[in-house]
């Protein structure tokens, strides 16, 4: 037995470790601890006193040891080759109550943290494998900046700077709590919560808000607050993975995808502004849009009447735009999947997320309703099969390795469907969130990535680019090009894919001026020949 898996014995039969001056101490029940274990604990004493040695912002050396999720051992291989990205931090940002107390927000802040061990949690490498080590303690980073009658772009230059810090995953904090304070006649209150997606989701992110906002009001009611009932812990999740991917399961699942994805899978080649690097980069830059209610609704109509979901149906336009800009008839592209199957999940905090292939077949010129029905049966497969980790699958597949792009798919569309604001508090007065903030990026995963935004009566959108091969001229061409789509299916939804438009009023006067620009005047007294 090396450190590795003695470690991961300890933390799976409840025994304590601790560094007491040059002593190893430890706390186990009488069964727990066999004297072959006691003998592997004094073999490896000396590598164990110096593991728990290592420096920490924590304030004691109680530690649980568990290895990584296959999705984590992706992100901490990018993490260790270019620590400074910020391409995988997680940004929350919302307006607060104009009442607020603080001491018993960075309380709440505190209490989350304490709540879910993923929060608490640095990453190592032992005997060359790397493992996640979960703090018994560890305080809070909250910090509170005073601002003076701030406009909203210097908000949102506070909001970028906050999240373009990149984590120290060995031994800083994995989520950070920062509060501006913009004073004015009546003071204003922005939080920021930033993670790294080592440890985080977007439905985790949720899960933060809910809770923060629950103990936030139990504390300045002095009650107990009522929270949700939590199961289980992320390592649970990750014993539970091994174990189905090592079965029958685990066999049927990858069968599924090596024959999604067998022959050649070629890239989106769309047209960029910069040539790529020979080296993929993570620089980028996000930009916003919305799309009208009036629009909306007829998105909405549109998608009952063909029997979809809305992310469906939009998912189906962004293939369609991306084909008309390569060319192409195989699109493939990757979505995130919540990964969520079993009920004593769904309250974690960590990284569940896994993303998974969609392969869009746009052969033939169809309809419409034609390339949706391929895209309903596409998507209701892939989340059929949605837990066999794209990591794993890569390793697999192994497709020819470009170091200059991401392997498989550059191209991402998300679905963001927030359900913060289903939250009831049973007193509105003390409502902590008044206002959700879409913050900007300065880093970028893929090459592209749309994230659509949907809650109950809005829908925005976030176009997340690389800086080093789009400009921001491109992309804002993009995203009208898209919102062209939208409306072009809603007035005509029996149109073939190759003749809905994509250009937009502006792009339309411009040609129709530089082609009558071109005209030559003839005298009226010449014929042409």
């Amino acid at each position: 037995m090396n450190l590795q898996k003695l470690l991961q014995t300890l933390a799976a039969q409840n025994i304590e470790l601790w560094v007491d001056g040059d002593k190893l101490r430890y706390r186990a029940s009488e069964t727990a601890l066999s004297p072959e274990l006691l003998a592997e604990i004094k073999q490896y004493k000396a590598e164990i006193i110096s593991f728990l040695s290592q420096p920490r912002n924590i304030k004691n050396t109680d530690i649980s040891v568990y290895a990584l999720s296959d999705g984590q051992k992706a992100l901490w291989f990018l993490y260790q080759l270019s620590p400074e990205s910020v391409a995988y931090n997680i940004n929350y940002a919302a307006k607060l109550a104009n009442n607020l107390d603080i001491q018993a927000l960075r309380k709440a802040a505190q209490g989350i943290v304490d709540r879910h061990s993923a929060l608490r949690t640095n990453f190592t490498i032992i005997d060359g494998e790397p493992l996640q080590k979960v703090n018994e303690n560890q305080p809070v980073e909250f910090t509170v900046d005073d601002a003076f009658a701030w406009s909203q772009g210097e908000i949102n230059n506070w909001l970028l700077e906050k999240s373009a810090v990149p984590f120290d995953l060995e031994n800083g904090s994995v989520i950070r709590f920062h509060l501006l304070i913009n004073n004015k006649a009546r003071n204003e209150y922005i939080l920021t919560i930033v993670q790294h997606h080592i440890i985080s989701d977007l439905w985790s992110s949720d899960i933060i808000i809910e809770e923060l906002e629950i103990l936030y009001d139990a504390i300045v009611k002095d009650k107990e607050p009522l929270l949700p009932e939590k199961p289980s812990e992320y390592q649970d999740y990750v014993k539970w993975s091994e174990e189905i991917l090592s079965g029958e399961y685990g066999d049927k699942l990858w069968q599924f995808w090596q024959q999604k994805l067998s022959g050649e899978l070629p890239l989106i080649n769309l047209p960029i502004d910069r040539q790529r690097p020979q080296e993929q980069t993570y620089n980028g830059n996000s930009l916003v849009f919305n799309v009208e209610q009036k629009l909306l609704e007829g998105l909405q109509t549109l998608a009952r009447k063909e029997r979809v979901s809305l992310y469906m149906l939009l998912l189906t336009v962004f293939q369609i735009l991306l084909s008309k800009y390569t060319n192409q008839e195989d699109i493939i592209i990757g979505t995130p999947t919540i990964n969520r199957s079993r009920p004593e999940f769904e309250r974690i905090v960590g990284y569940f997320t896994n993303p998974v292939v969609l392969r869009g077949d746009l052969s033939g010129n169809p309809t419409l309703s034609e390339l949706l029905v391929r895209t309903k049966t596409c998507v209701l497969e892939t989340l059929e099969h949605q837990e066999y980790p794209f990591p794993l699958l890569v390793e697999k597949l192994q497709p020819a390795r470009d170091t200059s792009i991401s392997p498989i798919y550059q191209v991402v569309f998300a679905w963001d469907r927030s359900n913060i604001n289903d939250f009831e508090n049973t007193d509105t007065n003390e409502r902590l969130i008044v206002e959700p903030i879409i913050t900007n990026t300065k880093g970028a995963a893929f090459d592209l990535t749309l994230t659509i935004i949907n809650d109950a009566d809005s829908l925005q959108g976030t176009w997340n680019y690389n800086t080093d091969l789009f400009d921001s001229i491109t992309i804002e061409r993009m995203i009208g090009h898209f919102m062209t789509l939208l409306s072009a299916i809603v007035e005509n939804s029996a149109a073939r894919i190759k003749e809905l438009p994509i250009l937009t009023t502006s792009e339309k006067q411009q040609l129709l001026t530089e082609w009558n620009q071109t005209e030559a005047e003839y005298p009226v007294d010449k014929c042409i020949h």
